[in-house]
């Protein structure tokens, strides 16, 4: 996976689902796009419908590296809400005919996406900036590159300089591809002013509506990675290989 810095678009451009007309013209990977989405996996279906999970089963920052010790948690699809107004979310993504090589590239590290996208209703305009994995405790050292890899990122608004969470996408290999074990915690005591900025009056204004999520937009995200990762290991090997030729 390489990481692509876009410029920012223009505040004035109307938000808008998929692509532009002529967006992908020249792309040599244009052939790959399909605004299609499979369906949502039964186990996410089945995971969300009974709400919130207790909090208890949930997994913290400080241990996200455990993601890397074998079998699964209690606690692998689903969302959980805290005291504090944040949320935990997790979902397991099953990836035929992907291995960990085609997302574990160092080239992201220190890198930042600007992504416009729907959550739900709500469009999110957001500064993903990825970091080592190591920032949340996994070592180099822990396994074979070839048999897993961590995404790390901290998740903030573009526009504004507040970081609100963490994420982290843990691939590792499995019998006839990999599987994606993704974690976010958001919202409550994760919502900062990004490095050399204040909470001024304007910019706590926006800390306070994202400390408090909610079921509706925690369902949602568990809703949107899900189906995100199911549609990139959709076309992910078959780019892959293509990208290959091109380095």
């Amino acid at each position: 996976m390489t990481e692509v810095k876009e410029p920012r678009p223009d505040p004035a451009r109307r938000p808008h689902l998929g692509m532009h007309p002529g967006e992908l013209d020249g792309k040599w990977y244009a052939k790959y796009w399909n605004p299609v989405m499979a369906p949502m996996p039964e186990h996410i279906k089945e995971a969300i419908g009974p709400g919130p999970q207790p909090p208890p089963l949930c997994l913290s920052p400080d241990n996200a590296a455990t993601l890397s010790d074998t079998g699964y948690g209690e606690f692998e699809n689903g969302y959980s809400l805290f005291s504090d107004g944040s949320v935990h979310i997790a979902t397991l993504t099953r990836m035929p005919r992907v291995s960990p090589a085609m997302v574990g590239r160092d080239r992201y590290i220190g890198g930042t996406s600007f992504v416009d996208e729907y959550v739900g209703s709500s469009l999110g305009e957001l500064a993903i900036q990825f970091v080592h994995p190591d920032k949340l405790g996994f070592s180099d050292n822990s396994v074979d590159p070839d048999e897993a890899t961590a995404i790390c990122a901290t998740v903030g608004l573009s526009r504004v300089p507040l970081d609100w969470g963490h994420l982290v996408h843990y691939v590792r290999r499995v019998k006839g591809g990999a599987e994606m074990r993704s974690r976010f915690w958001m919202g409550g005591k994760y919502v900062a002013p990004r490095a050399g900025a204040s909470l001024a009056d304007e910019l706590e204004t926006v800390a306070e509506g994202l400390r408090r999520l909610g079921d509706g937009h925690a369902r949602a995200v568990v809703v949107h990675c899900s189906q995100e990762m199911n549609h990139l290991a959709a076309f992910l090997p078959d780019i892959f290989d293509e990208f290959q030729r091109f380095e």
